[in-house]
């Protein structure tokens, strides 16, 4: 899977293979790296390691259809798409 330029949503993004795969998704080239998850602190450290401006935290909990929308519309809003 070509990565480089994409927008990435990770959900988990703040432990474990989430975070592995933030930073992967990051060092691969992707534009930007949307770090989503319910741990607030972690997923913050997570997106203080990957590249300034290319990585972004949302605090989400996907099992709750408003943040789900507020999450995927603010990235479109500002990356013009969601790609992974």
């Amino acid at each position: 899977m070509q990565i480089q330029g994409k927008v990435v949503v990770v959900t988990g993004g703040a432990n474990g293979i989430g975070r592995a795969l933030c930073l992967r998704f990051a060092q691969e080239g992707a534009r930007l790296v949307a770090v989503t998850d319910i741990d607030e602190d972690n997923g913050f450290k997570v997106m203080q390691e990957i590249e300034e401006g290319r990585g972004a935290f949302f605090a989400c909990n996907i099992a709750k259809e408003d943040q789900v929308k507020f999450l995927v519309d603010t990235v479109t809003s500002v990356a013009g798409q969601v790609d992974i």
